[in-house]
């Protein structure tokens, strides 16, 4: 009878355990960062276009490597959750608008 609770609990841990993964969060993917915030674009902030520009002189000096695709996505509306900068390992370079007016001081 102790058996039948411990099986049916492991039983319920392997059905459960590939939804609970689903929904979590992957921070280190530039896709979560895109569905989850809003894009500051050159129209909302002309620092936005320039810190683009400013990106692709840094990546074509630098190289790119195999598999690795360098994008840069400036986060709108950043709170409290959101770091002012992180490099990803799929490429991603994500800042907020807190970065550029930092810079822009």
């Amino acid at each position: 009878m102790t058996r039948r609770p411990a099986a049916l609990g492991l039983f319920l841990a392997a059905l459960l355990t590939p939804l609970f993964l689903c929904g979590q969060d992957d921070r280190s993917r530039l896709d979560f960062w895109k569905a989850n915030y809003s894009e500051l674009s050159s129209a909302d902030d002309p620092r936005a276009a320039k810190a683009a520009a400013i990106f692709r002189r840094v990546v074509d000096a630098a190289g790119k490597r195999g598999g690795v695709v360098p994008a840069l996505f400036v986060v709108k509306d950043a709170g409290a959750a959101v770091p002012l900068a992180i490099a990803l390992p799929d490429g991603g370079i994500v800042i907020s608008r807190q970065v550029l007016d930092i810079c822009y001081k």
